[in-house]
């Protein structure tokens, strides 16, 4: 690309705001014109700039403005705007004494010293000096790379980008659009995915639309779809929601986001909604998701969950109490239970019945809910493991809470889980590891470990057991 005018700055400046530690900043503004501009910092400090006033082929005049106080070391706040006057030639600099200004605390506003040299470079020189400045610094590689791409030299900033060895939007976009490589929209995708920002998620639009023919709005709901279609099951799970807004997500997708969001929370065991220590949205949550789904209107919809200030008669002020109104989340989900609906069954048999913390209420049919999880997980249907899970977590509870149960509770939580890991629904493995290992004791790493990659690591959990057997048999193992 032609540039007329590039210009290098080197601003250098000793501050008590910097414990007197002397600090320079290098960075370049490219010109087409004088008033069309970029400005390349390989350290993201831009902040101080000339303005060109008159411009020749070889000769431009520009002013420079800066601020200092009137009365220095003192704490008056007067200050004035000095501007400076000079002309400049290709290969020439100019150096500019100014000041720092810093307000310090004990002594006011403070003028320190500095100065700003600023030289008209040519475009081959601008590459040395930046080629010289990366050396080994793999933030300012990936900035430099930044200006290759924009500047087409597309087999030189994947080359760059490459050789720092970290994903990031500019790498991202090599394998969009094949800049320096072989395009891969799926790698593209995976990488966008791994390094969001405002950038990252529109990539993530344009390749969604480029593999799949669909145009999306980035959020919540396509991140969790869009890292299962690409096998990454525990991000999947690690960023599911229960979406309150259908935005232009469709219904199964939606759902499949509930699915995990569910399965994550209940994994916990009975998760507690403590107002001060553990405030927990999904069941408030999922009965929004329902109220959603099935149209109720806004002024008709309960409020599952607020949030209540009072005064804090200790520390004095005020102090907030999240409160979740489990019986009107009971009332939401026993309407979806009516119509065998997996996720709302499994949600009050799991997180609802026979409540120890809230003994204000008790589930009256949770036997009916039971039989309704049986008879879905008989039909040999896509929810057929999920429910058979259900039951395996609702017995594997409440065979921990009650010992003169103990056995009965066990084996049917056992019995439920392998009916589910049957039923090709992988996380009911975790469950089960201890009898697989004692059952295969020399080959239960090749049993356990091709279900890997479809559980999620939450902590405190079976999951994570799970994984840190895993890990322990791999050790063994190789020993």
């Amino acid at each position: 690309m032609n540039y007329p005018i590039i210009l290098k700055y080197k601003y250098s400046y000793i501050c008590s705001g910097n414990y007197y530690k002397p600090d320079e900043r290098i960075y370049y503004e490219l010109f087409k014109n004088i008033n069309d501009f970029y400005i390349i910092s390989l350290n993201n400090c831009t902040d101080r700039l000339i303005n060109i006033d008159k411009y020749s082929e070889n000769k431009l005049e520009f002013s420079y403005q800066y601020v200092r106080y009137l009365k220095p070391n003192t704490f008056e706040k007067n200050s004035e705007l000095i501007t400076e006057k000079h002309t400049l030639k290709l290969g020439e600099e100019v150096t500019i004494k100014c000041v720092e200004t810093y307000w310090a605390y004990a002594r006011g506003g403070e003028n320190c010293p500095a100065e700003l040299t600023v030289k008209w470079i040519t475009y081959d020189e601008l590459i040395k000096d930046c080629f010289e400045e990366i050396s080994d610094d793999s933030s300012k590689k990936r900035s430099f790379a930044a200006f290759l791409l924009k500047e087409k030299q597309y087999d030189q900033a994947f080359e760059m980008l490459s050789s720092i060895n970290m994903d990031s939007y500019e790498l991202g976009l090599c394998y969009e659009n094949g800049y320096g490589t072989e395009q891969d929209l799926t790698k593209a995708l995976r990488i966008y995915l791994k390094k969001l920002g405002f950038d990252s998620e529109r990539g993530i639009e344009r390749v969604v639309f480029k593999l799949y023919k669909k145009r999306i709005k980035f959020d919540d709901v396509k991140k969790t779809i869009l890292h299962e279609k690409l096998g990454e099951y525990q991000k999947a799970y690690a960023s599911a929601i229960i979406p309150t807004q259908k935005n232009d997500n469709t219904y199964r997708d939606m759902r499949r986001c509930v699915e995990l969001n569910v399965i994550k929370f209940l994994e916990l065991g009975k998760p507690s909604n403590d107002p001060f220590y553990h405030p927990t949205h999904n069941m408030p949550n999922l009965a929004e998701y329902y109220d959603m789904i099935n149209k109720v209107p806004l002024e008709l919809r309960p409020k599952y969950f607020e949030i209540i200030t009072e005064d804090d008669i200790y520390d004095g002020g005020t102090i907030d109490y999240h409160v979740v109104h489990n019986d009107l989340i009971i009332e939401t989900l026993q309407k979806e239970a009516l119509k065998n609906d997996v996720i709302a069954i499994g949600a009050l048999v799991v997180q609802f019945s026979d409540d120890l913390r809230h003994s204000s209420f008790k589930l009256p049919n949770i036997n009916e809910l039971l039989e309704r999880l049986i008879i879905i997980g008989n039909n040999n249907t896509k929810d057929s493991g999920m429910a058979f899970y259900f039951l395996g977590l609702y017995y594997e509870y409440y065979a921990e809470k009650y010992d003169e149960k103990k056995l009965e509770y066990n084996s049917l939580a056992t019995k439920y889980f392998e009916l589910s890991l049957k039923a090709n629904f992988h996380i009911a493995i975790a469950h089960l590891i201890d009898k697989i290992v004692e059952e295969n004791k020399e080959n239960a790493l090749s049993i356990l470990e091709p279900h890997e990659k479809f559980i999620p690591y939450i902590r405190y959990s079976k999951t994570a057991k799970y994984h840190d057997l895993l890990d322990k048999l791999r050790g063994t193992q190789n020993e």
